[in-house]
């Protein structure tokens, strides 16, 4: 039994360790950060779902970063 609970345990932590370094942070050219998932890149756009679940399409030319 015990063995049961650890394995569970363990397989919790992975699982959340897998979605929070899933996260992606666009930084823009003006400073500000957004928190959420890139969902695809095009020629000059980055489409980028927010932690709320809104997807948007930012231009290439406003953003800095991608980490």
């Amino acid at each position: 039994m015990r063995r049961i609970v650890i394995a569970a345990a363990v397989s919790l932590c992975v699982v959340s360790l897998a979605a929070i370094s899933s996260a992606d942070t666009l930084i823009m050219r003006d400073g500000t950060r957004v928190q959420g998932t890139v969902t695809g890149f095009a020629a000059r756009t980055i489409t980028f779902r927010h932690a709320d679940g809104v997807s948007r399409r930012y231009p290439t030319s406003q953003v800095e970063a991608v980490t």
